[in-house]
């Protein structure tokens, strides 16, 4: 338990670091159950965040087989740009990763619909900043 010493000063850094102590209210919790790929594919989970939009942005993601056994992961900083940039990004990052360590069969899940149908519709529409890759 923590005394009210500490608490001050847990209130202190949460106060210089712009945090409030008030959070929203959650308005639904979903649950989510991961679904192995086929036996002869891995499934990579992507995802993008930002902060602010525009704003900092990142993007990670999982390689798994069909067992659950993780085969990869990483996470790239990517700086400034849209959520739909960095969900972009995850995609065109883990397309590349699987294609460098020669994993043709892959199972791509993205939480955008978007990044999903332009990939789908091999779509030209896409950011400037993300063309060539």
């Amino acid at each position: 338990m923590l005394d009210g010493t500490c608490l001050d000063l847990w209130h202190e850094i949460l106060q210089r670091l712009h945090v409030s102590g008030r959070h929203p209210k959650v308005s639904c919790i979903l649950e989510v159950n991961w679904h192995p790929p086929p036996s002869s594919c891995l499934k990579v989970n992507t995802d993008g965040a930002t902060f602010g939009s525009p704003g900092l942005t990142g993007c990670a993601r999982v390689f798994r087989t069909c067992r659950g056994f993780v085969k990869g992961c990483f996470a790239i900083p990517l700086g400034v740009c849209f959520a739909f940039g960095a969900e972009l990004a995850a995609a065109i990052y883990a397309i590349d990763y699987a294609w460098t360590f020669d994993w043709r069969r892959l199972w791509l899940e993205s939480d955008s619909t978007f990044v999903v149908d332009i990939l789908r519709s091999r779509s030209r529409k896409v950011p400037w900043r993300w063309r060539t890759a």
